[in-house]
């Protein structure tokens, strides 16, 4: 696995992984990408809203009595 930023500017990362697959002795390799990111507050509510949820924040379980995430859950909208 490689984790990379080709654009330091915007909120998103690149995963490479690499595989080894195995089917009885045949070993074949694999690649596969993942885009991923780390998105503001801001963010996630918008996307989640323009695709057709009603969005709650509910507040995270708590550890060492602090407060450690808030959890979104969505419901479609009208449902």
């Amino acid at each position: 696995m490689w984790t990379w930023d080709p654009d330091p500017a915007d909120e998103t990362y690149r995963v490479d992984f690499a595989f080894l697959l195995r089917d009885g002795s045949t070993v074949r390799p694999a690649h596969d990408t993942h885009i991923e990111g780390l998105f503001s507050r801001a963010t996630w509510l918008s996307t989640l809203r323009s695709v057709g949820f009603d969005v709650e924040i509910v507040q995270g379980p708590e550890e060492d009595g602090a407060r450690v995430e808030d959890i979104f859950v969505c419901r479609r909208a009208g449902s």
